[in-house]
C-alpha cells in the first residue's frame, strides 16, 4: 500500500497535513471545498475519512505521545482507482444535491 497523505491534529485544535499527491490537495480544496489549512479532526472524522474509505483507501489512526496528537495515515492500493472512485463519488455527489 502507498501512503498518499498523513494528518496530524493537536489536542488545541491545530492540525498539521502532508500530501505526497498534489491531486488529493486538488479535491479537497477545489472539489470539497474542504480547507485543508483549517481542517479539523472532529469535521475530518465524521465527514473525509468515510469518503476516503467508500472510495478504496484505508486509514490508520494512532495516538501519538503524551500530547495526544492523533494520527491518520492515508493507504492507497491503486492510486488511479482511488482518484477515479473519489472524482465518481463527487460527481454523483454534486448530481443529486443541486
Amino acid at each position: 500500500m502507498k501512503t498518499i497523505a498523513n494528518f496530524y491534529f493537536l489536542e488545541d485544535g491545530k492540525s498539521t497535513v502532508n500530501f505526497y499527491n498534489g491531486s488529493l490537495v486538488e479535491l479537497l480544496e477545489n472539489k470539497l471545498d474542504v480547507d485543508v489549512n483549517k481542517l479539523k479532526r472532529a469535521f475530518f472524522v465524521a465527514k473525509v475519512v468515510p469518503v476516503f474509505v467508500f472510495c478504496g483507501a484505508s486509514v490508520v489512526t494512532q495516538n501519538v505521545g503524551k500530547n495526544k496528537v492523533f494520527s491518520y495515515e492515508v493507504h492507497v492500493e491503486d492510486e488511479e482507482s482511488f482518484f477515479r472512485n473519489m472524482n465518481e463519488f463527487i460527481e454523483s455527489f454534486v448530481n443529486q444535491h443541486l
